[in-house]
């Protein structure tokens, strides 16, 4: 009798773990689709030491069509999220889908920024840059 409940447990189990496992593909791919258009709409954080100086010279066009795939695979993310570490990871991808934004505005406000605003810059730029090489080494 307790090697037919350990059984049926393990069963149980086994199928949890099947049908997590395939609930996640959905969101695995638009995360992976989140990351490289990420990684191509802040690819100007490593072409210059200043990020001001960079930010001037940008093609906000380039990156407004990235931000754009990014908000839809976000929004798809968010739609199929079920467990904590998934819901977890779309509040991330919010953050860095919110950073860009704000670089965007920076470029196309740049001669009206605060210089509370410009400090911003270098601190998106800095947690972009790490976002960045985080994606890039496979550990996102």
């Amino acid at each position: 009798m307790k090697n037919n409940k350990k059984m049926l447990v393990m069963v149980i189990s086994m199928l949890l773990l099947l049908v997590a496992g395939c609930a996640n593909d959905e969101f695995d791919t638009n995360y992976k689709h989140f990351k490289e258009s990420y990684v191509l709409a802040t690819d100007f954080v490593e072409k210059g030491n200043d990020p001001l100086k960079t930010l001037k010279e940008i093609d906000t066009n380039v990156i407004e069509t990235e931000l754009k795939k990014m908000k839809g695979f976000m929004d798809k993310m968010n739609a199929v999220s079920e467990s904590k570490n998934e819901k977890g990871i779309c509040g991330n991808v919010n953050n860095y889908y919110e950073g860009v934004e704000f670089l965007i505005y920076a470029a196309k406000n740049f001669n009206k920024l605060s210089i509370d605003e410009k400090g911003r810059v270098y601190a998106e730029a800095d947690f972009a840059a790490m976002n960045r090489s985080s994606i890039k080494a496979g550990d996102e």
